[in-house]
């Protein structure tokens, strides 16, 4: 008896689990689509991401972006702060570090700014005194 019930208690509970999580994604809107060929491995948030073409999404009610591989097998989705709004060109910014790491920082775009979190496991190497160099990759439609 007791498994029964166990069972359709976790079916019950996964089942809120899921019309949770669609009803939020139901209300996220993609504001702009761009793409990005991005020549290089980089570190997104937590997430290592290979060399690509990638589909970056914005959010900018949500001051999110979603990153996704021409294949969808590398996703990546990462909530950041708003530095500005407009700028001239749309770009992905990476601070590239001493012991070639590539880190995404921030995005520029017609419709925001947006500094995003980077992940600070970097090694003793690439914190050194003078800090990253900062590349930027250029985005497109």
């Amino acid at each position: 008896m007791k498994s029964k019930f166990g069972m359709l208690f976790a079916t019950v509970l996964l089942s809120v689990s899921v019309i949770g999580l669609t009803h939020g994604m139901a209300y996220a809107q993609t504001d702009e689509i761009l793409k990005a060929n991005i020549p290089f491995s980089f570190n997104a948030g937590k997430q290592v991401m290979p060399a690509g073409t990638y589909t970056i999404g914005i959010d900018v009610q949500n001051n999110m972006l979603t990153i996704a591989d021409a294949e969808g097998r590398n996703l990546g989705l990462m909530v950041g702060s708003i530095s500005g709004y407009g700028s001239e060109k749309d770009v992905l910014i990476f601070d590239h570090t001493a012991d070639d790491q590539y880190y995404l920082k921030g995005l520029q775009s017609d419709l925001v700014d947006l500094n995003l979190p980077v992940n600070e496991t970097r090694t003793n190497e690439s914190a050194d005194a003078a800090g990253p160099e900062q590349v930027q990759v250029a985005m497109g439609q």
